[in-house]
């Protein structure tokens, strides 16, 4: 039997692993024509309209920076702003109907892609994983990050 692994074990295989996701990321954001923060975004809006200032704290990104992504992103025609009636200063985005598909096709493809990653596991230990994936999240509540349906 082997040893039992450590915390610095878990750690050093959870950061291998987010090295082994970030490159599939940047792989299909490029496949689908998008920078990897455009990618970010799209999967952010793909549940719900959100604010500039939630988007800014989503992605980590000043003021600044979230206009800079969302111009881009506009222009590209695949985001809409809107401007609620009750207060015109407010901003907020969604997808619009190109980027609707744009952001369904980068997140299949990425899925798929992750999914390849735990082909050979056992199912049951695919579902275990399945299950502890949200508990560690949730252990890191407060950083930075979009959840797991965001991707």
């Amino acid at each position: 039997m082997p040893p039992p692994l450590g915390p610095e074990d878990l750690a050093a295989s959870l950061v291998r692993l987010s090295f082994v996701i970030q490159g599939m990321y940047a792989r299909a954001s490029a496949a689908h024509g998008l920078t990897p923060a455009q990618a970010k975004l799209l999967c952010i809006l793909r549940e719900e309209t959100r604010g500039m200032t939630e988007l800014a704290q989503m992605l980590g990104l000043t003021k600044s920076s979230i206009s800079g992504l969302v111009d881009r992103t506009h222009q590209r025609q695949l985001i809409e702003r809107q401007f609620p009636q009750e207060d015109r200063r407010l901003v907020t985005i969604r997808l619009s109907p190109l980027g609707q598909g744009v952001a369904e096709a980068f997140y299949t493809a990425l899925c798929s892609e992750i999914a390849t990653t735990t082909q050979a596991l056992p199912d049951r230990e695919r579902q275990r994983l399945a299950r502890l994936i949200p508990k560690v999240l949730r252990g890191a509540e407060g950083c930075i990050a979009p959840t797991a349906s965001e991707a």
